[in-house]
């Protein structure tokens, strides 16, 4: 049995919809937009880009990432330091590592300590 349910910070990788079979990936990459946005260290989609350029990231495939996840997304505190280690954590979590990596190294940057 399968069980479906909305993603909170720290979830992991989990089914959210049932009549489309979705993960919790978008959702991750959602709560990482967020993060970034809240300590204005850059769009996600640019962050992406220059840790993957191989894999380019458009301002439109965010806008759906965006979308996706937000009916299926829980609201969460993104200056929060449990969240912000926990939301890391998912990002690796879906083989992100370069990209949890760099926005580690930004957030530090600010002077945040997580």
């Amino acid at each position: 049995m399968t069980i479906y349910f909305n993603h909170r910070v720290g979830d992991g990788v989990h089914y959210v919809t049932k009549h489309r079979g979705d993960s919790s990936e978008n959702c991750i990459l959602y709560n990482l937009f967020i993060l970034a946005l809240r300590h204005r260290i850059g769009a996600l989609n640019v962050l992406w880009n220059q840790v993957y350029p191989e894999d380019y990231m458009s301002e439109e495939d965010m806008a759906y990432i965006v979308a996706s996840a937000l009916p299926v997304t829980e609201p969460f505190d993104p200056a929060s330091p449990d969240n912000i280690r926990d939301i890391l954590s998912d990002v690796r979590v879906i083989k992100c590592f370069e990209l949890a990596d760099l926005i580690e190294q930004l957030l530090h940057s600010r002077g945040l300590v997580f």
